[in-house]
């Protein structure tokens, strides 16, 4: 766990030097000229540093003192020898690394029989480190302290721009952290169970013991490296361990361990380290107990250094300076967090000078603005944004403050994937909170923490956070147990088997820490204790135990959106034992709370947000007996992303008669991305996860006479094996494959296979090509339909193999194949739970599926129903005919869009159902529905793993205003909610055409909803699905 950083302070002043010996020049009357030997007030020289007064004022240091940032070198000498700078302390650089894992070890003496009750150890095995390793401890402190009110900050925030702030925290600068790369360990999962089980061992061992004397022990192998080019005498270094309390948000010392060197001083040169296993003496015992009880990693924080000879044998005095060096500077850190700027540099720390501005009367330090500090001084480039003020309601005031919103390249971007946040303990935050960032003004013994927060995986626990909890940042619950790492890491449960019960938190890192075959999610549900596979004591393991878990109430409600009106359904349980007296629902945005006091198994409540963002929702049931049970959830509104990419919309002469746009993800980050076939050209917009990168023309060449849509047809495909979607076009000359290597970026166009294009006469309205996995090698194939019949043309990775015969003598156009034309449509669907793609095709008189036999070919038998077909009164041009899955049985069911519903026939065991059942009114044709005009898609866009049925069009019937409309999925086997309306735009009244405007739904942001992009005339516009978890 060894992340370095070198000290940075020295390159910052390099080309000061220069600018400064010409001032020195000219300022001195040095060169060529005239001059005059009489004294002025250019040369006088108040502090006696060497440089004159008027020297210093253009320099910025101080006219008063000799050496304006206490470091022990004067202003002249830092001024005249390269390497330093006046206005920051130059001291050396070290590094503290925790090599291998810290162990704790409890000792308990029964102190009535004087016998040792036992001893218990607990390794702390460290997981994969990161760059938060070695970011800065007081920023992941002040993170953790204030994570709850910076959340719900953000949040509100994201919602009408400005995202970041300050707050006021009372930690003052430290000449020892600014001068120490402090380090932070995590913990596996495997140790995290053992130390619970230990802990467990512990409680067992002491439960019946009346009086106990109890001791421990911290140990660990700790290394201090020189990363700097200073050499310095290191005669002892205090290291403090901290953890966060449980059911606390601040961190407290469990140790302090003192590293002293074999021998009684050790000189560090450049690059030299010395390593020592080091036991804490004292520590607290009550942490340990806690730390084994509920593992997590550790924050390192220095303390103390006895270091001498600085530099050299006549080398400064540290504990002399330090002193000093406090009481004329503050302390600025910048924090990247993952976002670290080169291999070495997570962190940035300085001790700045802040007492050159004084009060001309009383000589009382001014300060200096942050603002002169970044730019004048560590000349560290920054940006700020505007940031609208809200009041007690959250309601925009119409009043601004800038808010800190890069540093260096790296910018806010969203809660997700990170923003700025300050911590400082200056004065101005004190007379006005709401600072402007550039006008916070530091002072002698000031401390400013520049700190880059996210929270990748959504759950409430920052990025940083985490990592010390050994949880995983891209994954919102990180064993697995339908907890989220919020839920298990900071609010737990009371467990009710006895009274009067105690609080638990269990682990996030396993899902069954005490082995008892019960996850966590469990042990909630019956009230049980995760770390004890013995709740109450009875010698029953609680997995078998019958009496246990008779006291609880259980939350289950779900959250469904897609839009700002938020349906809660679902029941509060509670067993004959509990009363519950109300559930209270927090909707997390200020508004009035939700409280229900009846008909708990049927809870059924709206709730309408008014702004974009992110909330957390937290779901309180009350009961008469029983500690309150909560459960909380979160819900993202995104901002709607509008903007010009430079292709694919209609000012860039796009339309659907000649162009093809696709959203799907092409570079494996879970973002679906944008690809369009133009006639000459193929464009690639990579998602950002908030939109869209500007478009990007690549070279691809697909033929002589480019892409002719009426001719021609491209896919997305992998057809490699790779995981990743390649581009599949059926050209002239056959079907042309370019590559994906996996990030977006696609090889040259090669011939596979010198069949199925327009040359060879296959034509795009009477013979179908479709790509499907035909052999479940993940490789995809074409299935294609000749006049005479189906033929599969096999994936080799490198080619397609030419078929030699067909397959099945059905679904073609002649006579002989039975007739099939452009008005019978045929898809790939997977209807009967075998992981093989089967053809659905839907006839003249009914519907007919062959099975795919899992041997290249087909199952003799057919499949047929007698609806759905053209002598059914179905046709291409009025009614969408769809295979999908509604019931999640691994069986594609059939939704068709007829004139007067929306009807399903689900895939049963032998057959498609011959009685279908209505899912809507409505989307249909009677209600105003048309192909031309109003386009429906099946999306999740909720979710929850369903399909459900959004559409652009009427609301009310033929020729009515209408919008974004949507019917989700209950999850009752293939039942769907009554339509509602998610947006009132999107549609053909509202100006949106098919040709020019096309409608997609795709994941865009990586949630796990779909998202609808649309095409408008000259931008690309992203809204937005709400996921809630």
């Amino acid at each position: 766990m060894i992340i370095m950083i070198t000290s940075i302070k020295l390159t910052i002043f390099s080309g000061f030097i220069l600018a400064v010996v010409c001032t020195l020049l000219v300022a001195c009357g040095g060169g060529s000229g005239g001059g005059t030997s009489a004294t002025t007030t250019v040369d006088v020289d108040t502090d006696g540093d060497g440089l004159s007064d008027n020297q210093e004022q253009i320099i910025g240091t101080s006219t008063i003192l000799a050496d304006t940032d206490g470091d022990g070198l004067d202003d002249n000498y830092e001024v005249t020898n390269g390497g330093f700078n006046p206005l920051i302390a130059d001291l050396p650089t070290i590094a503290i690394d925790v090599i291998g894992a810290p162990t704790i070890q409890l000792n308990v003496v029964d102190t009535i029989s004087n016998k040792d009750v036992g001893s218990f150890t607990s390794s702390f095995a460290q997981g994969q480190q990161s760059s938060y390793s070695r970011s800065d401890t007081e920023a992941t402190s002040s993170t953790v302290s204030n994570s709850t009110r910076i959340y719900a900050e953000a949040s509100l925030q994201a919602g009408v721009g400005g995202l970041g702030g300050s707050a006021k925290v009372g930690k003052e600068a430290s000449t020892s952290s600014s001068i120490t790369n402090e380090t932070s360990t995590n913990i596996t999962a495997s140790a995290s169970q053992n130390a619970r089980q230990e802990y467990g061992r512990y409680r067992e061992a002491t439960k019946n013991v009346s009086s106990v004397a109890e001791s421990g022990s911290l140990t660990s192998n700790l290394r201090i490296t020189n990363t700097s080019n200073l050499t310095f005498d290191l005669s002892s270094v205090e290291i403090i361990a901290k953890k966060r309390v449980n059911n606390s948000s601040t961190f407290q010392p469990v140790a302090t361990l003192v590293f002293k060197p074999d021998s009684v001083v050790k000189t560090l040169g450049d690059g030299a380290s010395i390593e020592k296993l080091v036991v804490a003496d004292s520590p607290s015992v009550p942490l340990l107990k806690e730390l084994m009880q509920n593992p997590s990693g550790l924050l390192f924080t220095v303390g103390n250094y006895d270091l001498n000879k600085i530099g050299d044998e006549q080398g400064r005095d540290f504990a002399r300076l330090s002193q000093i060096i406090s009481s004329q500077t503050a302390q600025v850190v910048i924090d990247y967090g993952a976002n670290q700027q080169n291999a070495n540099a997570a962190v940035e720390s300085y001790m700045v000078a802040t007492n050159v501005k004084r009060d001309a009367i009383t000589q009382e330090v001014l300060g200096i603005s942050i603002a002169e500090v970044l730019t004048t001084i560590l000349k560290i480039p920054y940006q700020t944004t505007s940031q609208q003020l809200l009041d007690a309601n959250q309601n925009p005031t119409g009043l601004t403050r800038t808010v800190l919103s890069q540093v260096r390249d790296v910018a806010s971007v969203d809660i997700a994937n990170g923003f700025w946040y300050v911590f400082t303990n200056s004065a101005s935050i004190d007379s006005n909170p709401n600072v402007n960032f550039e006008d916070i003004i530091l002072k002698p013994r000031d401390r400013i923490t520049l700190v880059y927060l996210a929270d990748m995986d959504g759950d409430k626990l920052f990025n940083r956070e985490e990592f010390i909890i050994g949880t995983r940042i891209d994954i919102r619950d990180t064993d697995g147990d339908n907890l989220n790492d919020f839920e298990e890491a900071k609010v737990g449960w009371n467990v009710v088997v006895t009274a009067p019960g105690y609080a638990v938190l269990s682990d996030p890192l396993n899902p069954d820490a005490d082995g008892d075959n019960l996850a966590d999610d469990k042990e909630k549900l019956k009230g049980l204790d995760p770390d004890n596979i013995d709740t109450d004591g009875d010698l029953i393991l609680d997995d078998v135990d019958p009496s246990v878990g008779t006291a609880l109430a259980s939350i289950n409600l779900t959250f469904t959106g897609p839009g700002e009106l938020i349906t809660v359904k679902g029941a509060v349980v509670a067993t004959p034992s509990v009363t519950v007296d109300s559930v209270i629902i927090d909707w997390g945005d200020n508004t009035l709370a939700t409280t229900i006091t009846s008909n708990f198994s049927t809870i059924n409540t709206l709730h309408q947000y008014t702004a974009k963002g992110n909330y957390s929702i937290t779901v309180t049931a009350k009961s008469v007996n029983l500690a309150d049970e909560v459960r909380i959830y979160s819900v993202n509104f995104q901002p709607r992303f509008r903007a010009t990419i430079g292709s694919m919309t209609q000012n860039e002469n796009w339309s659907e008669l000649s162009h093809t746009r696709i959203a799907k993800d092409i570079n494996g980050d879970k973002k679906a991305d944008l690809v369009g076939f133009a006639p000459n050209n193929t464009w690639v917009a990579l998602s950002k996860g908030d939109g869209f990168e500007p478009a990007v023309s690549i070279p691809l060449t697909f033929g002589v006479n480019g892409y002719i849509k009426s001719l021609h047809l491209h896919q997305l495909a992998d057809v490699t094996g790779d995981g990743n979607p390649d581009i599949v076009a059926f050209t002239d000359d056959g079907v042309k494959v370019a590559v994906n290597d996996g990030t977006g970026n696609f090889a040259a166009a090669s011939l596979w296979i010198d069949d199925y294009g327009a040359n060879q006469t296959w034509r795009i309205g009477k013979h179908p090509r479709l790509l499907a996995d035909f052999n479940n090698d993940k490789k995809m194939d074409i299935v294609a339909f000749r006049s005479t019949g189906v033929e599969i043309a096999f994936s080799t990775g490198i080619s397609f193999l030419k078929p030699t015969e067909i397959v099945l003598a059905e679904y073609g156009f002649a006579a002989v194949a039975g007739s099939w034309t452009i008005n019978h449509p045929r898809v790939m669907a997977y209807v009967n739970d075998d992981n093989y793609p089967d053809i659905v095709g839907f006839g003249t008189g009914g519907t007919v599926t062959y099975l795919n036999d899992q041997n290249g070919r087909f199952v003799p038998t057919r499949w047929y129903v007698p609806n759905f077909g053209t002598d059914n009164a179905y046709r291409i041009d009025r009614h969408l005919r769809l295979l999908v899955d509604v019931n999640n049985d691994k069986k594609d069911d059939i939704m068709a869009f007829a004139n007067g519903a929306v009807v399903i026939s689900q895939a049963k065991q032998d057959n498609f159902d011959s009685t279908f059942y209505v899912a809507s009114n409505q989307f249909s044709y009677n209600a105003g529905w048309r192909i031309q005009n109003d386009p429906r898609f099946l999306s999740d866009i909720n979710g929850d793993g369903l399909p459900d049925i959004i559409g652009f069009g009427p609301q009310n019937g033929p020729g009515t205003d209408g919008g974004v409309l949507y019917s989700l999925n209950t999850g009752n086997n293939g039942i769907y909610a009554p339509m509602k309306k998610w947006l009132d735009e999107f549609s053909f009244l509202k100006g949106w055409t098919v040709n020019d405007n096309p409608r997609l739904m795709a994941d865009v942001n990586g949630d796990g909803t779909d998202d609808i992009i649309g095409f408008d005339d000259s931008e690309v516009v992203v809204e937005f699905s709400a996921k809630v978890q």
